[in-house]
């Protein structure tokens, strides 16, 4: 079972209240242990210092979204779109970034080591 847990309450949840946990707009110090958010809906969402640890975010919209220090070591992020997101600072360790759009994104100060950027755009890309 997956599981979401809201740091600020530090109240563990079901399945059940993760579909109207990801409906929030701010989603800052959650932890989406190995969770499938498959195609999600995440475009300019506030997941700062978030955990997605093991989490499937393949082809996910994360367009604008803000996961500066957020943790997303074995994330797969195959596909998605992370165009002007803000990943400063975030822990990418063995992410799986293949194919992703990482335009114009903020990777300063983000933690790469050992990611897949097989086929990512990185135009534009601010990496200090």
């Amino acid at each position: 079972m997956h599981q979401v847990r809201d740091e600020q309450r530090d109240e563990p949840t079901g399945s059940e209240a993760a579909a109207e946990t990801v409906r929030r707009s701010s989603y800052r110090r959650l932890y989406f242990l190995a969770a499938n958010l498959s195609g999600a809906e995440l475009a300019g969402a506030d997941l700062r210092g978030a955990s997605f640890y093991g989490a499937n975010l393949y082809r996910a919209n994360l367009e604008k979204a803000d996961l500066s220090g957020a943790d997303l070591r074995g994330t797969n992020l195959a596909g998605a779109n992370l165009s002007g997101a803000n990943l400063s600072a975030a822990i990418l360790w063995g992410a799986n970034l293949q194919g992703a759009n990482l335009q114009g994104a903020d990777l300063s100060g983000a933690d790469l080591k050992g990611a897949n950027l097989e086929g990512a755009n990185l135009s534009n890309v601010k990496r200090t």
